[in-house]
């Protein structure tokens, strides 16, 4: 008896030690998420070449090459060359904030393209200027390029029910029938904004989503508000395919990235292919950052273009320019359908959020930001008469998958622009954005990182829930006895047979209602990712899991914590009740041989 005690003893002492240092362990990660991590290009600094700068003394790392490539003489004369130390400032800033892995930012003033880049590839390989990454939602403008230039073609107009152009397209609510291709372009279908988004299968050609669509309905009538669809841009990108008679990835070769010599860029149909160069992408969680395979998520024509550094700075200048290719002077839009290109409609229907200062065009975000406009030769055209600077307009988008982060963001008037691509989360359209205002003046962008914050307020949570469970599983022998006690009382004299056996079973009934809330605890930790997911309008487990555990890890590692606590706890007071309901006659009598006493 004494033996099983001490064996028992032991057992519960090597799993409450376990516990323990599990505990420790998150709570030692905790604080080292919210508190300022190691400087960003520690890890890179031996993969830069030989002549790498520090950017302003921050202990951050990036190599910069400038081309003289002109933006069709859009810019000032001085607002570049003032801007850069400034646009390194912010970079710097945002590496430390971010801690992204790998990371370019090209940046267009005065008609100089400038590139900076930090880090190293999901390969270990230095970032440089022709390092494929995957843009994600930027490729939506590619695509309303595409239609565009359909609409330049006559071969349909904006205004075209899109049911009559893709008889295909067939859903179950009839409203579909009354969407535009202008309602698509514009996010403004009715198609819900998770409508295909997160399937545990993804659709592999946009044909394919457009035939998923004939399950679904419509959030919204169409026209009268504003749910970001990436099902829509998929069914513009087949849209593209049947009236130019050509595969979808085949017609931006030919017609876009050719033109606009973007000769490393290339789309895929599903986001989680890995074509030859493209390195995977970091998922991040505090300091630690891992390569891992994309999200699989159906991305033809809304998020499935990968591209470079050097291709993107085309790009750029084209966005800027007048419908030409900078390069080759070759029309890929008329200049009214260009400006419409980068105009949002009038009749913009606003979500439930209400008014903002950001609206969606074509494939655009149009944002109105606290920039001076200016004009080249230093005219005041810009500004409200008296020399007063106006709020400009600033175009872009951002592009967010699982494992990369981009942004573009450009001025038409003073024609400046910026791109980020990056192997790892962060906020890009912050540094676009800071690094236009470095050249044209105006209000900068905080740069922060809200996931630290989130992930160090559910680590320490997930530390008390070990805690917890470290308590259960050390007091679980107490409360094992007290629960044997309690059912080992003889009844008082007195007592009928039937009067026992009621008190016994309510005793038992009382034992196990003791056990509930660790096993809903137990189902709680199980179940949070799904929880979460579903807040998201993910309704297939599969795909639940597996969003939280490529975009949200702290809630998968809260709902470890759970499992761990719970389920250590309800598995040790489990045993510890089966030890005790033996009889304790049969652990402790010793045998006596009948008609003898006791050995002297």
């Amino acid at each position: 008896m004494r033996n099983d005690r001490i064996g028992a003893r032991r057992v519960r002492l090597r799993a409450a030690r376990g516990i323990a240092l599990l505990t420790a362990a998150v709570i030692a990660f905790a604080p080292a998420a919210v508190g300022a991590a190691a400087p960003p290009g520690a890890a890179s600094a031996e993969a830069a070449p030989a002549g790498t700068a520090s950017a302003n003394g921050t202990g951050a790392p990036f190599r910069e090459n400038v081309s003289s490539a002109r933006a069709d003489g859009f810019g000032s004369d001085s607002g570049a060359a003032d801007g850069v130390d400034a646009i390194d400032e912010h970079l710097a800033e945002y590496l430390r904030v971010h801690r992204t892995p790998g990371l370019a930012l090209v940046t267009l003033a005065d008609g100089d393209v400038r590139v900076r880049v930090h880090g190293t590839t999901g390969a270990g390989e230095p970032v440089g200027e022709d390092t494929p990454m995957r843009i994600g939602s930027m490729s939506k403008a590619f695509t309303a390029l595409a239609v565009l230039q359909q609409v330049d073609a006559e071969r349909f107009d904006l205004d075209d029910p899109v049911a009559g152009l893709l008889p295909e397209l067939h859903m179950v609510d009839d409203r579909y029938r009354s969407i535009t291709v202008e309602h698509l372009l514009a996010h403004r279908s009715g198609l819900a904004a998770t409508a295909l988004e997160y399937a545990s299968d993804p659709a592999s050609a946009p044909a394919e989503t457009v035939a998923r669509l004939a399950d679904e309905g419509l959030a919204s009538a169409p026209g009268t508000a504003t749910l970001y669809s990436n099902a829509g841009y998929a069914v513009l990108a087949r849209l593209v395919e049947r009236t130019a008679d050509a595969d979808f990835g085949d017609y931006l070769e030919r017609e876009i990235f050719t033109p606009l010599g973007m000769a490393s860029t290339i789309t895929t149909d599903r986001c989680d292919v890995e074509p030859a160069g493209l390195a995977r992408g970091f998922t991040l969680f505090g300091p630690v950052r891992l390569a891992v395979p994309e999200l699989p998520l159906a991305c033809a024509g809304s998020g499935g273009i990968v591209s470079t550094a050097r291709d993107m700075a085309a790009w750029l200048r084209f966005q800027v320019g007048d419908g030409t290719s900078p390069d080759t002077g070759e029309v890929l839009l008329r200049p009214e359908t260009f400006a419409a290109f980068h105009k949002v409609p009038d009749d913009e229907a606003r979500g439930d959020e209400g008014p903002d200062e950001s609206t969606y065009g074509y494939g655009w975000h149009s944002t109105t930001a606290d920039t001076p406009t200016s004009t080249p030769g230093g005219s005041d055209a810009g500004t409200d008469g008296e020399g007063n600077s106006e709020r400009a307009q600033l175009v872009g988008h951002g592009g967010t998958l699982a494992t990369f982060a981009s942004g573009i963001e450009f001025s038409s008037r003073t024609g400046a622009g910026a791109v980020v691509l990056a192997n790892g989360a962060g906020d890009p359209m912050v540094l676009t954005h800071n690094a236009i205002v470095a050249v044209d003046g105006g209000t900068t962008l905080p740069t922060s990182n809200p996931f630290d914050t989130f992930n160090a307020v559910l680590s320490g949570i997930a530390a008390l829930v070990l805690l917890g469970g470290v308590l259960v599983v050390v007091r679980s022998r107490r409360w094992a006895e007290r629960r044997a006690g309690r059912r080992a009382e003889r009844p008082a004299e007195g007592r009928t047979e039937g009067r026992t056996e009621g008190s016994i079973a309510r005793t038992r009934l009382a034992t196990v209602l003791r056990l509930v809330p660790l096993a809903l605890f137990l189902l709680l930790g199980a179940a949070l990712p799904w929880l979460g997911a579903t807040l998201m309008g993910v309704g297939e487990p599969v795909a639940a899991y597996r969003i939280v555990l490529w975009l949200y890890p702290a809630v998968l590692l809260l709902g470890v914590a759970i499992v761990l606590a719970a389920g250590s706890g309800l598995t040790v007071r489990l045993v510890q009740l089966m030890r005790h309901e033996r009889p304790r006659q049969v652990r402790q009598r010793t045998p006596v041989t009948p008609g003898r006493g006791p050995r002297r």
